[in-house]
């Protein structure tokens, strides 16, 4: 379906980057960089949405499609430019009266985003504002705390007049953008990375797979114990704290979070590896993640796949014998807080794996005020 001066969403009130808020939608971008695993991602949210309740608008150079997005590639052409305008999240930003954006992206598709959902485009030029994954806007007791990474701070004064910010806490850098190692959800509730986790995880799994008779047995099994034990070596290396390492220590960001007053939930969140820059490389990330509450009042979490199972050899029978898989350890560890059947792992590998980013950073969220 093609979408034209259509005004959807003439809320008074439409920000992004929130702990969890119902949502009326996300905007993505289709760009040059590898538009047919684009599709596939696009049908995948629109799937979600359909489910749960929110919209898919997907921009591309000639239209906004909300429909039919499975068939994407032959009803609109990609944006030109590549990566450099998939990042939703980070170059559009909703605000009250206007839509602010990175000025590295162009004018004009920030200005169809804006006609359609019905915003005046004001494009602020004087300044480059903070890229939308470093930041999140908490409900501190009915006032707005911005949590927002000690990297990549632009203009922090313009953002919080913007959106109408009461109190800044700046956060320790634990990866590249704060998206990729915490996860606001609601009730001052915060998930957390924390890279032990897997540690513990296969170690338990390795000693089970090679203690146990009818396991040892198996040489399906025995191949998966080899698999997680290269694995195995990557966690190591994470849980070194690295002295003068330009990214901080899991536990400072955890004690800066209960220091505020946040309830920390600490989860086997992310894998990665350095690239030779020094930016983690993320083979597994579950943080980068849209959290939406639907109207039955229940989060719902969407987030990556991970294909780890699938390159151990962890079928959903071995699974059951050795009582591991990547997406179940995670899943058992939000249980707690979101029913298992409302989260949603979309499989972003062939479009992401040489971006480092992930579905949120690829969605700009469009939160409902009603």
């Amino acid at each position: 379906m093609k979408i034209e001066n259509y005004n959807l969403y003439n809320q008074s009130q439409a920000f992004k980057g929130y702990d969890a808020r119902p949502l009326k939608g996300v905007v993505m971008r289709y760009t040059t960089t590898l538009p047919q695993d684009f599709q596939k991602i696009a049908a995948q949210m629109h799937e979600i949405g359909k489910k749960q309740n929110f919209d898919v608008f997907i921009q591309g150079q000639n239209q906004i499609s909300s429909n039919n997005l499975s068939s994407l590639a032959l009803q609109d052409a990609p944006i030109r430019g590549g990566y450099k305008y998939t990042w939703a999240q980070d170059n559009i930003t909703f605000t009250p009266e206007n839509i602010l954006l990175n000025p590295k992206v162009i004018n004009k598709f920030n200005a169809q985003i804006a006609k359609i959902l019905g915003l005046e485009f004001n494009p602020k030029l004087q300044h480059t504002h903070t890229a939308g994954g470093n930041y999140f806007i908490m409900d501190k007791n009915g006032q707005k705390e911005l949590l927002i990474g000690q990297f990549s701070i632009d203009d922090i004064i313009s953002l919080c007049k913007d959106l109408d910010i009461t109190s800044v806490r700046m956060m320790p850098q634990a990866d590249f953008h704060l998206d990729l190692f915490i996860r606001p959800l609601n009730n001052k509730t915060i998930l957390l990375a924390d890279d032990k986790i897997w540690l513990d995880r296969f170690n338990e799994t390795i000693k089970k797979i090679e203690t146990n008779n009818d396991l040892k047995n198996d040489s399906e099994i025995q191949k998966v114990g080899e698999q997680l034990k290269k694995i195995k070596l990557i966690a190591e290396i994470m849980n070194i704290e690295l002295p003068n390492f330009i990214y901080r220590p899991l536990r400072l960001v955890e004690n800066e979070l209960l220091y505020a007053g946040y309830n920390v939930i600490k989860v086997p969140g992310r894998i990665f590896t350095i690239d030779k820059t020094n930016i983690p490389c993320h083979t597994l990330n579950y943080m980068n993640a849209i959290v939406h509450i639907n109207p039955k009042g229940e989060l719902v979490y969407i987030t990556n796949k991970s294909d780890l199972n699938k390159k151990c050899g962890i079928t959903s029978k071995i699974s059951k014998k050795i009582g591991f898989d990547f997406d179940s350890a995670f899943i058992n560890s939000v249980k707690d807080y979101i029913k298992p059947e409302n989260i949603h792992f979309v499989d972003t590998q062939g479009f992401l794996k040489d971006y480092n980013g992930g579905i949120h950073c690829l969605c700009a969220e469009i939160p409902n005020f009603k």
